[in-house]
Order: structure tokens, then sequence, then C-alpha cells
């Protein structure tokens, strides 16, 4: 349309997950494991890349709800269903948690705390060492913003709605 900017679209992180998974998946061109698995990597590496590249603002997030903040995120490792069952889940290392069963390990108490910890970085879990699990903590605050409050609480908001969607599917 004549006098709109016209904005580039991002690439969504789940369709080259997806994408990344479906070739890691095709049988090796030359027979050997070898070959497949370094398929696997440059594939895994190059998604994350561009999938980090692909990922909505600050403010963009801030305006999102804990269910689009996830299906943005996380759903690439943990699966729709946050079984963990995610595209990228058999790439890595570790086994990726079910997040619809996080109240089931701790007593039937679902530990927001620990949750929103874990989410922001300050946590630590064995994924956090590891380039697995990105701690979203950094990119959800600016801390060479001006006014340093503002972005905190902004950070905070996007945490808080994550994790009551995920207190939220919990499973007994």
């Amino acid at each position: 349309m004549p006098g709109r900017a016209r904005t580039r679209e991002r690439p969504n992180v789940r369709t080259i997950s997806l994408l990344a998974a479906f070739i890691s998946r095709a049988p090796p061109w030359r027979g050997g494991t070898s070959v497949r698995s370094s398929s696997m990597i440059a594939i895994a590496a190059f998604a994350s890349v561009v999938a980090c590249a692909g990922h909505p603002s600050r403010v963009e997030m801030s305006q999102m709800s804990g269910m689009e903040t996830y299906r943005q995120l996380c759903t690439s490792c943990h699966g729709v269903g946050g079984k963990g069952d995610g595209p990228m889940a058999p790439m890595l290392k570790i086994d990726v948690p079910d997040l619809t069963h996080i109240a089931r390990r701790h007593g039937g108490e679902f530990p927001e705390e620990q949750v929103t910890r874990t989410i922001d970085g300050r946590f630590e879990r064995p994924a956090h060492g590891l380039p697995y699990m990105p701690v979203w903590g950094l990119k959800f605050y600016d801390p060479e913003s001006p006014d340093a409050a503002e972005e905190r609480a902004r950070g905070d908001s996007i945490i808080e709605r994550l994790v009551g969607y995920l207190r939220s599917i919990q499973e007994d």
C-alpha cells in the first residue's frame, strides 16, 4: 500500500526449529552416522542463530500474554504442550523437562519463585551453565536503559506472565 512502511517479517522460531528437526531426521546421504551427526550439529547451530534473531523485541514481549511468550520462546525445546518434546529437544545433550509436572516434582506445590528465578537466570540449573537454555533475564532486560526501574518492571512482568502460564498448564 502506498504510504505504509513495510516491515520485514521475522522468522518464526517454531518454523525454523521444525525445519531443523525435519532435515536432521532425513537419512544420511552418505550412509555414515558421522555425516548425520555433523549435519545435525550444523543445522542446530544455524537454527539457533536464526531463531534468536527472530525473537520479538522487549516492547513487543511486554504486550504478549504468557501463552504467547511461551509459544514464541519455549516451544522449540519444551514443545507446544510443555512436555519437553519440542523439535529441538532430541538434538540437546540434556533431557528437556516436562513443564506440565513442575508442581508434581515439588510435592504438589508450584514453586513460583524457583520457576521465576530459573527463567530469569538467577537460579543455577545445569542447562544455564551451557547454551542449552537461554538465560531469559538477560534478554528481557536492557541494563543500559536510561530508566532502569521501568526496564526491570517490564522484564519482571514478562516473566510473571510466563510463570503464570506455566502454572496454568500443570497436570495432576
